[in-house]
């Protein structure tokens, strides 16, 4: 038997985000409506827009902002303030260390010591 292999669109991403991109109708950062492509066979734009669009708001990004009903700025903020670690605040998000210093640059959020 021969040994077949399979590819699916968005596959590093976890199911529920790769199905919130695949049924996206508007593009998930502006709001744009996404059109079909004759380039692409009448398919339309996977989630975003515009290649800006996705590195403004990445699909994990966008998917915490769904699920939250607020920007992933907020979620984070409230999260880091109320006592959770770095390391804690990633797993709680279904992102690695590395990606969640990314979106603290990102979103502008800095460290601030307060002493009183």
């Amino acid at each position: 038997m021969k040994r077949q292999a399979i590819y699916s669109i968005n596959s590093h991403y976890p199911v529920e985000v790769q199905k919130m991109i695949n049924e996206a109708t508007h593009c998930l950062t502006c709001g744009k409506k996404l059109s079909y492509l004759p380039s692409k066979d009448g398919r339309r734009n996977r989630g975003y827009c515009s290649s800006s669009c996705l590195s403004a708001n990445p699909p994990k990004m966008a998917y915490i902002q769904k699920l939250h009903g607020k920007s992933a700025r907020n979620v984070i903020l409230e999260m880091l303030n109320n006592g959770a670690s770095l390391a804690t605040t990633a797993a709680l998000l279904g992102v690695n260390r590395q990606a969640l210093y990314a979106w603290l640059s990102k979103l502008d959020i800095k460290k601030k010591v307060v002493w009183g």
